[in-house]
């Protein structure tokens, strides 16, 4: 049986993709020429577009290598299944469902608790803010820089500065030592001590390294098809897209990924056809990528897809939670 609060929560979150898909494709429908969008493939470079499979490839392997840091296991192989898994979850279920998954392929592979599994991924979505936050810094403080805004450089500069200080103290085992928060591990049951000072220092350059080479992966995307873009309009994108995709919508996020792209293309000046081409072909390489990725390790595992679909019932993972904790 369903909570009533888990039942009005999936419900809410239905609607609220519903309305986000309903009006991407709306925004779509007046603003792009389908026919055009196709004809743009005929020029496409696919050095360029095996540049952005790479990058992208990156991109996921440095997210296995964090969870691997952050959840202070020691088998690589199962941090790399996790995440290719659960983000092709999220390309085949609504409602961003991959991240339920996760949090499940974690409790089970890791032989974690429930609310430790659940931790984990909160901390990572956390980081991943932070990133996004600190790249929107970054790329206004790049608007200063034009602009010769001395004085909001400076207030830039610092803001990260200071955020970044305070991740690093945060993750730094003598600060989370202090009641506050090791009251908050302890009720979590999160093994603190695997973020040691170099631990932590490896998430932070891990968790920047993964934004850098996802604002890459968009910017060889572009570079397929001839469009020449600078790290400002590359930024734009990659912002613009991990808003719309955080939000839980449609599977595989279609619509608002498509939609995220033509809107930054309407910021930095980009032809709204050639930039629903790029999001095409972004979105193709992702499940060109995730699906043979994530065939080998539901193999290796033994797993199916209806085993995955099961990991989204979020009361079969409460029942459990007995003979983990």
């Amino acid at each position: 049986m369903y909570d009533t609060k888990d039942v009005k929560t999936q419900q809410m979150k239905t609607l609220i993709g519903f309305i986000l898909f309903v009006g991407s494709i709306l925004f779509l429908l007046t603003i792009v020429d389908f026919e055009q969008v196709v004809s743009n493939f005929s020029d496409i470079r696919l050095s360029y577009a095996f540049i952005s499979g790479l990058s992208l490839f990156v991109h996921f392997c440095l997210r296995a290598e964090r969870l691997q840091i952050i959840s202070g296991m020691t088998f690589r192989q199962d941090s790399y299944g996790i995440i290719f898994l659960s983000n092709f979850a999220n390309m085949i279920l609504p409602l961003r469902l991959g991240e339920v998954v996760k949090i499940g392929l974690i409790k089970i592979f890791f032989s974690k608790s429930l609310s430790t599994s659940t931790f984990i991924v909160i901390f990572e979505r956390a980081l991943d803010l932070f990133i996004v936050f600190c790249l929107g810094l970054v790329l206004v403080s790049v608007y200063s820089f034009e602009l010769s805004n001395f004085k909001f450089q400076i207030i830039t500069f610092g803001a990260i500065s200071v955020g970044v200080i305070l991740l690093v103290c945060l993750l730094r085992n003598t600060y989370t030592q202090n009641t506050f928060l090791k009251k908050f591990f302890n009720l979590t049951n999160f093994d603190v001590s695997a973020l040691n000072q170099t631990n932590g220092l490896r998430v932070i350059i891990f968790s920047f390294l993964i934004w850098a080479f996802t604002a890459f992966f968009h910017y060889a995307c572009c570079l397929s098809f001839g469009v020449e873009v600078n790290v400002s309009h590359a930024l734009i994108i990659t912002l613009l897209n991990s808003l719309f995709i955080s939000v839980p919508s449609s599977p595989g996020f279609i619509g608002p990924y498509q939609a995220s792209f033509v809107l930054a293309g309407k910021i930095i000046g980009l032809d709204a056809n050639k930039a629903m081409s790029i999001s095409i072909l972004s979105h193709l390489i992702n499940y060109l990528l995730l699906t043979p990725a994530s065939v080998y390790f539901l193999c290796k595992t033994k797993m199916n897809l209806t085993d995955i679909n099961s990991l989204t019932k979020i009361s079969k993972l409460k029942q459990s939670r007995d003979c983990q904790e």
